[in-house]
């Protein structure tokens, strides 16, 4: 049972729950098995997930192997850029960039 809670935020494939099809994604959850997928879905599983070999590089901003930069994260960068915008402010105002 220790390994089953090893996957949790690694990249794994799974059985999708009542179905005879597989997801791959991170395992954000393992009672239940949650995995989120690189597009930012989510996919009820069950079984036991077997770790991916070669996964997506870690994300820049969560830290995930869901790619470079993840969908959510991406999400969040788009809307503070906006926010600082409506603002007439920058990140470079702030020397962050």
């Amino acid at each position: 049972m220790g390994e089953f809670f090893d996957m949790l935020n690694r990249f794994v494939t799974a059985k999708l729950k009542g179905a005879d099809d597989s997801r791959q994604g991170v395992a954000i959850s393992v009672e239940p098995l949650i995995l989120k997928g690189v597009s930012g879905k989510t996919y009820k599983c069950e079984g036991l997930p077997t770790l991916v070999d070669n996964p997506p590089p870690e994300c820049m901003g969560c830290g995930l192997p869901l790619g470079s930069l993840c969908v959510d994260c991406e999400s969040q960068i788009k809307m503070l850029t906006q926010c600082l915008e409506d603002h007439n402010l920058s990140l470079t105002q702030f020397d962050i960039l």
